[in-house]
């Protein structure tokens, strides 16, 4: 678990730089683009990204976990990820096919007022599809050789360094609209450019049409899990994006109202960084544990990913929380409602994060459909209470709909895991992270606010936040010390003193 802790530090390290971008941009594209704009560029990334988990047809989960089943000189490994490239691009033409010839029926779904921009930019959205499927491709595959740091840098920090840059040109008006959006597609072509180039200095990579090479057994056992992790994967994009998209078409104002839905969103993206970072991390190890059926060192895994990503969450939670009013205060008119919003969105969020890793677990055992049939359970739960609640409560509905579905997927997941494999997140160590959590988050809002009445609004709220947040950090820190929750936390503390580095 030693080089999972440090390589999901440097995963987060990457990953919250790559957020400290995506705030900035958050931040000044409310100031740039209007929210109808905002809205729209928010639609069009958030389809894109939901869409292009069925281009994949489940290879990206194949690459993750069938790669280490062979050994490195072994061809099947390169028959795998020329059969993930093939489908990726052969499944991309024939929906891009299928997308054209419903367009008419896909611009209607829009509010009059929104319908003129979805047509304009229509026929990009396939050249998106298809470039986030191959950066998604080469980052699962970079999963099997636990390089998930480089991964971490493609997806959050290249990607936004070059959209903040796009906005830049936005601003100084060297770019228009339709050009930012243009450009803002062909940003992923990088991405997918580094995790291929990477992935091909790996060990054991390469391309081959040696089809043979599998019997048939093994055809069908591939088949299968990839089918069933296409429909997981989407099952799980649908519950991460439906409750944004359908704003888009069921709220009365349409794609103004995405704009700060999006802003909480993003808000809540940060919180769940540590999460993503070190479940990821920890999927190597768990899936070793599981293939040699080792028992006592998969539940020895599971509790203690759980406790790792629990303590570092924690942290970030509370950073977000005492903070919110700090972030609404340099926004501009429009945008109340993101407070209220990130406050029921990280309920959900909170829970999912005290359930540990039961969705990775799942996924790579032999129960791994439980989670395709109980997310297809949660979507039409999700779709239905969407339906109702967003007509009548707006921004609100969507974002209770999107925290009762997500809390209630998780009760599930802990229980089943708890009732086939005797797993479970319940630990004396997270009951003293919570108590470190409660009383923080206490001190933290005790605080007074720093801000006076003259100056620079923006420079005194991110001087309230730069202050509060080194004590909310020493404090929780403190409390981490005298409690001791994670022996991982205590030997990588440990290595830092002695060798000075941080991994």
């Amino acid at each position: 678990m030693g080089i999972v802790f440090r390589q999901s530090v440097k995963s987060s390290i990457v990953i919250f730089f790559g957020a400290f971008l995506g705030a900035v941009s958050n931040l000044i594209y409310p100031y740039v683009l209007s929210q109808t704009e905002l809205g729209f560029f928010t639609n069009i990334i958030y389809w894109s990204a939901l869409l292009q988990v069925f281009m994949l047809f489940g290879m990206g989960s194949v690459l993750a976990v069938f790669n280490q089943k062979y050994s490195e000189d072994d061809e099947r490994r390169k028959v795998l990820v020329t059969t993930g490239m093939l489908v990726t691009f052969l499944s991309t033409i024939l929906f891009s096919i299928a997308y054209f010839f419903s367009k008419e029926y896909i611009i209607a779904q829009y509010q009059p007022v929104d319908q003129p921009l979805v047509r304009e930019y229509f026929y990009w959205t396939p050249l998106l599809i298809l470039l986030m499927s191959f950066g998604t491709l080469f980052e699962m595959y970079l999963l099997s050789h636990t390089k998930t740091a480089i991964a971490a840098f493609s997806r959050e920090v290249l990607i936004r360094a070059v959209n903040l840059a796009l906005i830049g040109l936005l601003v100084v008006e060297i770019l228009d609209f339709k050009q930012f959006i243009i450009s803002s597609i062909f940003v992923y072509v990088l991405p997918a450019a580094v995790l291929m180039y990477v992935s091909s200095k790996t060990k054991g990579f390469g391309l081959s049409l040696k089809w043979s090479v599998f019997d048939k057994k093994e055809y069908r056992e591939i088949l299968q899990f990839g089918w069933y992790h296409l429909l997981l994967g989407v099952s799980l994009n649908v519950m991460g994006y439906l409750d944004t998209l359908m704003l888009a078409t069921l709220d009365k104002d349409g794609m103004e109202t995405v704009a700060p839905y999006r802003i909480a969103v993003f808000i809540i993206s940060v919180a769940v960084i540590p999460y993503r970072a070190m479940s990821t991390s920890s999927m190597a190890t768990i899936n070793k544990a599981y293939i040699d059926d080792d028992r006592t060192l998969l539940k020895d895994l599971f509790q203690r990913a759980g406790t790792n990503i629990l303590l570092v969450s924690a942290a970030v939670f509370l950073l977000i929380i005492c903070n919110l009013d700090n972030a609404i205060a340099v926004l501009p008119r429009g945008y109340e409602a993101v407070k209220p919003v990130v406050m029921v969105l990280i309920l959900g969020r909170l829970l999912d994060i005290l359930t540990g890793v039961n969705s990775e677990v799942i996924n790579l055992s032999k129960y791994y459909k439980f989670n395709f049939f109980l997310s297809v359970f949660l979507i039409i739960l999700l779709f239905a209470t969407n339906k109702v609640l967003i007509p009548i409560w707006g921004i609100y509905g969507a974002a209770w709909s999107a925290t009762i579905t997500l809390a209630l997927f998780n009760l599930a997941k802990t229980a089943f895991l708890w009732n086939k494999m005797d797993l479970h997140p319940i630990n004396r160590n997270n009951s003293k992270i919570l108590f470190a959590f409660v009383f923080t988050g206490i001190v933290g809002y005790s605080l007074p606010v720093m801000v006076g009445l003259n100056g620079n609004i923006v420079l005194q709220h991110l001087v309230d936040t730069i202050i509060r947040s080194i004590i909310i950090l020493v404090v929780y820190l403190l409390f981490l010390i005298w409690l001791k929750p994670s022996e991982d936390l205590k030997k990588y503390l440990a290595s830092i003193k002695e060798t000075k580095r941080l991994f």
